[in-house]
């Protein structure tokens, strides 16, 4: 009697739900197997285990992703120019990319270049020869004969003459094109990247200066002790 007693003194302090869902729970403990697949089929029973899915090696995605990027922002360099400044920064763009176009000026009168010109009636070679030597990854020593410059007193044509532009010049006769002898020069040093020349004339660089007067001819535009330059063509 007592413990019947202290059962109902507790029991209105519990939920009257917790009896029912023991009761229930007890019933789905004691069905038989048959029973809980046969809910199962009714649709009742708990949902089945998700299709595991064939999971690729980690960081494959990754990898693709960041090779994807890395082509999207390969630097590609464009080098306008000539003289000494194109070849230089094409020489430092070569530690970030292989994809190097150097448009180069064939407007140089000076020295051995401007000899060529005149005896052969072709475009500048000098600085195409510069941009040439600085992107060239072939034979070391065709390389460097091909910057070489002859040292002699006998002859003043060919004292500082660069046996690039004489190069260039024999392949411009040879292949009938001086772009096409560019392209061979190319090929024969193992150029990483590209180089053109701006134009396939034999063309001059002109200045017309405050004065009124004209002169021809890079070397001489660029001469001091002369009045200011009001515009330049070719």
């Amino acid at each position: 009697m007592g413990s019947r007693s202290a059962r109902m003194t507790r029991s209105p302090n519990r939920p009257a739900g917790c009896a029912r869902r023991r009761r229930n729970a007890g019933r789905a403990a004691g069905r038989r197997p048959s029973e809980r697949s046969a809910q199962r089929r009714r649709g009742s029973g708990p949902p089945p285990a998700a299709t595991s899915r064939k999971r690729r090696p980690r960081g494959t995605a990754a990898r693709r992703i960041s090779a994807t990027i890395r082509g999207v922002n390969a630097l590609r360099a464009v080098c306008v120019g000539g003289g000494l400044g194109a070849p230089t920064v094409m020489a430092g763009l070569r530690r970030h990319t292989d994809d190097i176009t150097g448009l180069i000026a064939v407007t140089d009168s000076g020295r051995s270049t401007g000899k060529v010109r005149i005896a052969l009636d072709v475009p500048a070679p000098g600085d195409i020869r510069s941009a040439l030597t600085v992107l060239a990854e072939g034979d070391p020593a065709l390389v460097k004969l091909f910057s070489h410059r002859f040292a002699t007193d006998k002859s003043e044509e060919l004292n500082g003459m660069a046996f690039g532009n004489l190069f260039l010049a024999a392949l411009t006769q040879q292949e009938g094109s001086f772009l096409r002898a560019v392209e061979e020069a190319s090929r024969l040093l193992g150029i990483r990247g590209r180089v053109v020349p701006v134009t396939l004339y034999n063309t001059h660089l002109c200045a017309k200066l405050a004065d009124g007067s004209v002169v021809e001819e890079e070397v001489n535009v660029r001469a001091p002790g002369k009045a200011p330059i009001e515009r330049i063509y070719l």
